[in-house]
């Protein structure tokens, strides 16, 4: 009898563990909903929305959080007290209008509920592209 009371115990024990930490969860924003918040703000704010939400616990193991945070990374403003966006090469130029045509098409995604992983996987490539490979400059030299 004692073992069947330490079993339901047990047993109530484990769903309100259970019980708690979904609750806990449902009040946790889902990655999507905090990439699409993002969409709301604009330079800096958007910047480091994207950060905040590639970072969160629920979004960065995600393939939406690794290509948030790539899309971070190509940000031109980088954030007091943040880590910087990794330029190991010197600074990067992007396209800004590729950058604004891509935002575009992941917002899109995002609110038709279609971020497949193929889909995934052409944003990424699409992001991609917005890096200029012609660097039609010249650094001045001493």
């Amino acid at each position: 009898m004692r073992q069947i009371a330490l079993v339901l115990l047990t047993l109530v024990v484990a769903q309100s563990v259970a019980h708690a930490a979904t609750r806990k969860d449902a009040l946790r924003p889902s990655c999507v909903e905090q990439v699409q918040d993002c969409f709301g703000s604009s330079g800096n704010q958007r910047a480091e929305c994207f950060y905040a939400a590639a970072t969160s616990p629920g979004c960065e193991t995600t393939a939406l959080g690794k290509l948030t945070y790539k899309r971070w990374a190509m940000s031109p403003i980088r954030l007091p007290g943040h880590e910087a966006a990794p330029a190991f090469l010197g600074p990067q130029l992007v396209d800004g209008a590729c950058i604004e045509n891509f935002d575009s098409q992941m917002y899109g995604a995002l609110n038709e509920g279609a971020l497949t992983a193929d889909v995934a996987k052409n944003l990424d490539a699409k992001l991609d592209q917005c890096k200029q490979l012609d660097q039609d400059f010249e650094i001045p030299r001493p």
